[in-house]
């Protein structure tokens, strides 16, 4: 439904870097993906970073091409 208030988040981990979300989150900024780290949501999540697919779906398919570079 594009109406959709509904939001679907993934929770990614480097596993060449384990424990520093925030490198990933640099990696991934500057191929223009903004994620959040995920020690903002607590310990749990320290080393994860949270990518919310709440864009259209073309932006999302352009992020996931250039994550395939």
């Amino acid at each position: 439904d594009p109406d959709s208030a509904a939001g679907l988040y993934l929770w990614v981990a480097d596993p060449a870097h384990p424990t520093d979300s925030w490198a990933l989150v640099n990696r991934l900024a500057e191929l223009g993906i903004l994620v959040a780290p995920g020690d903002f949501y607590g310990t749990a999540g320290a080393q994860h970073v949270r990518i919310a697919l709440t864009a259209t779906d073309e932006r999302i398919a352009a992020a996931a091409a250039r994550l395939g570079r």
